[in-house]
């Protein structure tokens, strides 16, 4: 489902018509502007233009806008999609959260070296496991990423539960915190849920990301 101003969720999403309305208009800063001739320093125009190409080869992407210091430098869309076209940004949300996190850490909310994070992880070596290790993604949690398969981990995380926190919270250590890579949606749901806690208010957590990264 679209939330005008939240982008796409879940159908799931136990909190469906809860959210209060997201801020208007943009704190700070100035629009995009595109760069329509030109270079920008840096960047390199025709290897960005054929990788931009390159993304759409393969029939899956749906859109691409590269903004380089608030300028759009490239812009694509697939056929039937433009810009006003609700999209769910599956884990594009990971750069997001990463962002969000690396801001509460330099403000102090969060240190990257804090442990403990979460109650239910009191009792066992999950309590080791630190901010840094859920942003690499070094966490150990043992959790099954397989998109093919509807039972796996990830699917029962998305699907089949009421809150993906929850249910990455429930998983075991299949190795040492820090000594294994694995790509997995549950570190950043985690680190939603840590988010929000060191938040303490919902309301407050909703508002966030406008207030501190898209404005």
């Amino acid at each position: 489902w679209h939330r005008r101003g939240y982008g796409c969720a879940l159908a799931g999403d136990s909190e469906r018509g809860a959210l209060p309305p997201p801020p208007s208009g943009r704190a700070g800063g100035t629009p995009f502007v595109e760069l329509t001739r030109g270079t920008v320093p840096g960047v390199d125009g025709a290897a960005l233009h054929a990788t931009v190409a390159e993304a759409f080869a393969g029939g899956t992407t749906h859109a691409v806008v590269v903004v380089v210091d608030d300028r759009i430098v490239a812009e694509r869309y697939a056929p039937g999609i433009d810009r006003d076209t609700p999209l769910p940004g599956w884990s594009a949300a990971k750069s997001i959260f990463n962002a969000l996190t690396g801001i509460l850490v330099a403000s102090g909310t969060l240190d990257l070296d804090e442990a403990g994070l979460f109650e239910r992880w009191s009792g066992d070596r999950r309590r080791e496991i630190t901010v840094a290790q859920l942003l690499r993604m070094t966490s150990g949690i043992e959790f099954d990423e397989d998109y093919a398969n509807p039972w796996s981990d990830a699917m029962r995380m998305l699907f089949r539960s009421d809150s993906a926190a929850d249910a990455a919270l429930t998983h075991p250590l299949r190795h040492a915190p820090g000594n294994s890579f694995s790509y997995t949606g549950a570190s950043t749901n985690l680190l939603s849920r840590l988010i929000r806690e060191r938040l303490g208010d919902d309301r407050a957590y909703h508002r966030f990301p406008f207030e501190a990264l898209f404005a």
